[in-house]
Order: structure tokens, then sequence, then C-alpha cells
């Protein structure tokens, strides 16, 4: 299935909003736009009702939630630190003695997920990297999945060969995905938790 278009802020140019749109129309893809924009009665909005209403585009309101901020006393968190701990190559017994926890515990964190790849916690571990974590990052700092970054920072952080077996493996994973940035007109790739 494919990613629908997301317009996150009615303060977008013309231009770009008729780039949007004819993208819309030409994959058939749905555009999704915050309820509370939805409510406004600019010439951006009315624009995009219009198109709606005529049945050239499908909107789709949508509530945007803050994401909670998980304790890192939870398991869950726990499990995901554990992974990305993983990623960068520290053992099970350091895992273990990050969380004060015994060995099994430590263990038990990665036989709720599912399968992990080589290639997965490749792809992981230069996330982590470019987002600047470390095996000294305090815990609190870790990111939360879905971990997102801006293709284009990865294209220009990567070397061609590099960015080239990384977008394949995008292609081969169902657990790394393309999705509409979070800056009008980008795309992101956001890597889930294997679950």
């Amino acid at each position: 299935m494919r990613d629908n278009i997301e317009i996150s802020s009615s303060r977008i140019k013309f231009e770009q909003l008729l780039s949007l749109v004819d993208k819309a129309i030409n994959s058939g893809r749905v555009i999704q736009i915050k309820k509370s924009l939805m409510s406004q009665s600019n010439n951006t909005i009315k624009f995009l009702r219009w198109l709606e209403t005529h049945k050239i585009i499908s909107l789709i309101p949508i509530e945007i939630t803050i994401p909670r901020k998980i304790s890192i006393r939870s398991r869950s968190r726990k499990i995901e630190i554990a992974l990305q701990f993983h990623a960068l190559e520290l053992p099970i017994k350091e895992i273990a003695k990050k969380f004060n926890v015994k060995l099994s515990t430590a263990q038990g964190y990665f036989d709720e997920l599912a399968s992990i790849t080589d290639h997965y916690l490749e792809a992981l571990n230069l996330f982590l990297k470019l987002k600047k974590i470390t095996l000294n990052t305090d815990l609190n700092k870790f990111p939360q999945f879905p971990i997102r970054i801006n293709i284009k920072e990865l294209e220009n952080e990567l070397k061609q060969s590099k960015y080239d077996q990384l977008m394949n493996l995008v292609e081969k994973n169902r657990y790394i995905k393309k999705v509409t940035g979070q800056k009008l007109g980008t795309i992101d790739l956001s890597i889930l938790l294997p679950k």
C-alpha cells in the first residue's frame, strides 16, 4: 500500500501545494491534513475542499497526538533501548549491566522481538550514528521507535555505494519504510521496532 501525502501546514506556497495535489492525482494517493487545519478558512484549505468536493482528490483529516514519553523503567522502553545497544554492538552481558538486571532478563527482551537480521541491525546502527547516539549516551536520550531520518540527510552522509545498498535493503525489509517527510515535500526513512 502506498503512503499517503501529508500536508502539515496551511502556510504553504501555492506552487508547492499544486505539486502535492498533482502527485496525489497522478498516484491516486490520499492527502492527509490535520483536523485543526480543516477548520481554518484560508485560501489553501478552501482550495483543497473545492478539489475534494469535485472528487479530484481525497482528503483525510487526521488527529495529531503528541507521543507520550515512556518511562525508562518500563519493559517496553528497555526492549527498545536494548535493541539499540545491540545494534551498537554492545554484548548482552553489558546490556544487562546497563539496566542492572540479570542476564536472562536482558536476553528475554530480545525474545519479545521478531527475528532480527544483520541488515536490520546495520541500518539501525547507521540511523543511531546519524542521530549521534553512542554507547555512552544517557538512556533517556535514546530515541523511541519508529526512528526517522530524512533521506536527503542519508544521501549527504553516505558514500553512493553505501546509500544504494541501504535503499536496496529498504525494499527487502518490512521494518524499514519510506514515509512522507516531516517537512513538506520530503521523504523520510522510518525504522520500526521488529515486533
